[in-house]
């Protein structure tokens, strides 16, 4: 289903969209991302959109949809704003064709700087984006009520899996400790054993 679909009426409301981008594995910190962009979005007037990184891969275990799942169960008023994409320009060119002429486009801190290019033209002078306006911002900046918080990291999720030295109850706190409270516990041991599953790993039964 296309955003011109999904989205008619929330489109109808503004010229704005206010964009966020992940690749993760569904933790809090993604979640503190997803609620700025609503948040910042419900602020400004603007529409909110939520893409999920449609990459797969050794530092990406969980597919698009699994990842996808995650935010729609932790945000389900939203759960329509949330699609998944193969890179971020597609993503946002397929906004910008949906009706948005204004682009805020928001990501982690971490990352502000390797997507200023959007802001850039290209050498021939014309923009990188069809929209009139972009700005791209941290969810730092946006002055959300998680803005001042700090998530957990998918690298020491993915260590965690590969110590043969942590036991299966180790690992499973660790998970459910960064994942977020929506998630039954066995939900966090199901996406934890798929993760650990399709890294080469597999979780100990010691029950």
């Amino acid at each position: 289903m296309r955003i011109n679909e999904i989205l008619k009426e929330d489109r109808e409301q503004g010229k704005t969209a206010v964009v966020g981008w992940g690749r993760g594995m569904g933790h809090r910190g993604h979640m503190f991302l997803a609620l700025a962009v609503i948040e910042y979005a419900e602020r400004i007037g603007g529409t909110p959109f939520f893409f999920v990184s449609e990459t797969v891969g050794k530092d990406d275990p969980l597919l698009p949809g699994e990842k996808l799942a995650i935010y729609q169960l932790v945000f389900p008023k939203y759960k329509n704003i949330f699609k998944t994409a193969p890179t971020i320009i597609p993503a946002l060119e397929e906004v910008n064709g949906a009706g948005f002429d204004n682009l805020v486009f928001i990501v982690g801190a971490d990352q502000k700087n390797s997507f200023g290019f959007l802001t850039r033209n290209k050498k021939d002078g014309t923009p990188v984006l069809p929209f009139n306006s972009v700005q791209v911002m941290s969810r730092q900046e946006t002055g959300s009520k998680t803005s001042n918080l700090e998530g957990p990291r998918a690298t020491p999720m993915r260590d965690i899996l590969k110590d043969p030295q942590a036991t299966t109850q180790q690992k499973f706190k660790y998970w459910r400790d960064a994942m977020p409270n929506a998630l039954t516990d066995e939900q966090v041991m199901d996406v934890m054993a798929v993760a650990a599953e399709r890294m080469g790993y597999k979780i100990k039964d010691e029950s």
